[in-house]
């Protein structure tokens, strides 16, 4: 049993408590009431739609061996990650993938965040099982989220 120190503090901490609540019980609760100088239609505004952009990524994801169209995908990378607030990233027909790719993906995920850019980024992983291995091993998952849905 608990030993009550201060028998006397807490028996008028308790009428008090006691009588509050009897108070609150009389009062008359009218709800939210919208200030006369307010425009009550900004509680009725539609939630904005997000812009989302899908990218597919080049069969031959490296720049070691494609440095065009993987060059070509991060420039548009960059562009739509300025617009967009959620960017897609489509692997699943990605058939060579190396790690540079990865790590440059990583690195302008981090200057987008300095730079206070906010975008959500999703990654579709590639449908071969070598791929989603090598990507696991990378520690890539750590940074990005697998998108779950299959369109």
């Amino acid at each position: 049993m608990k030993k009550i120190h201060n028998k006397s503090y807490q028996d008028k901490i308790a009428k008090r408590h006691h009588i509050h609540e009897l108070k609150r019980k009389d009062k008359e609760y009218s709800g939210f009431v919208v200030p006369d100088n307010m425009d009550p239609s900004i509680f009725e505004s539609e939630p904005k739609k997000r812009n989302i952009k899908e990218l597919k990524t080049p069969k031959e994801f490296s720049f070691l061996y494609n440095p065009d169209e993987s060059l070509g995908f991060f420039q548009d990378f960059m562009y739509y990650s300025e617009m967009a607030d959620l960017i897609k990233i489509d692997m699943r027909e990605t058939e060579d993938l190396t790690i540079e790719v990865l790590l440059y993906l990583i690195s302008l995920h981090k200057i987008n965040k300095s730079k206070d850019i906010k975008v959500d980024i999703t990654i579709k992983a590639p449908e071969i099982e070598k791929l989603k291995g090598f990507m696991a091993q990378s520690g890539f998952s750590k940074y990005f989220k697998a998108a779950t849905e299959v369109e």
